[in-house]
């Protein structure tokens, strides 16, 4: 079935609302990295599968198959070294529902990984050379940093341009395509501003304020939780502050 890409009029692409610049035309990325995360039937896949078919010299996974293809071919020393290289050298590649993957470990010649380490070591490879790469999931941002950790967060944060997919087309609701902007997506916070340095305790509020005035909404709210959570007396009034 032939999917119509880009419908000027319609102002969709693959089906999607996609947002445009000033003359109608879909912005499209130009970074190295897409990350296009939504609920269940937003047509992520469909967008990538989309991609790939459109586009030459595109190599299209999917995180739970993949990790399927490995365990099967564990004890294949070769098999397995070629599947990880791929993974993490291929130069255009697509990795789809990241985070939908076991969480279990499995053996290969004794050794033990996680699906996560898998895929962590391989996007930190493509971060390496910069490899252009799509990817699809279901984790937001702050979701994506708790199962990944903070490396992976940053190393999306820093290469990709971000889409949010709202609706569900197996539902016939409309599928609207925001672009996350980085400001906004990160959670990111300064070290002084956290408990791990007595954050907050340590400084005065106009010395917080200034700090809190350079995050994004999210990484505020983030540290504005801490001042709940630590009871820190400036906060009440009850401390040192101009």
């Amino acid at each position: 079935m032939q999917i119509k890409l880009w419908d000027k009029q319609e102002r969709t692409f693959a089906g999607y609302t996609w947002p445009t610049d000033q003359d109608g035309n879909p912005i499209t990325w130009e970074s190295p990295w897409l990350y296009l995360y939504g609920s269940t039937g937003s047509g992520k896949t469909t967008y990538a599968r989309t991609w790939v078919q459109t586009w030459n010299r595109w190599e299209f996974t999917n995180a739970v198959e993949f990790i399927e293809h490995l365990r099967a071919a564990a004890g294949n020393q070769q098999t397995v070294t070629y599947y990880l290289r791929t993974l993490g050298t291929y130069p255009r590649m697509v990795i789809d529902d990241l985070g939908s993957e076991p969480t279990d470990h499995f053996n290969n010649f004794g050794t033990r990984y996680t699906p996560a380490e898998i895929f962590e070591t391989a996007l930190f490879r493509r971060h390496e050379y910069r490899l252009r790469t799509l990817i699809t999931s279901n984790l937001n941002l702050d979701s994506l940093k708790k199962q990944y950790g903070p490396k992976i967060h940053s190393r999306v944060l820093e290469l990709a341009t971000i889409y949010n997919l709202r609706g569900d087309r197996r539902l016939r609701q409309p599928v609207e395509c925001e672009l996350i902007s980085k400001s906004d997506a990160t959670t990111d916070v300064p070290l002084k501003l956290t408990e791990e340095e007595a954050g907050p305790q340590q400084m005065t509020k106009a010395e917080f304020m200034a700090e809190r005035e350079k995050l994004g909404p999210e990484a505020r709210r983030f540290v504005d939780g801490l001042l709940k959570k630590h009871r820190i007396p400036w906060a009440k009034g009850n401390r040192r502050q101009k």
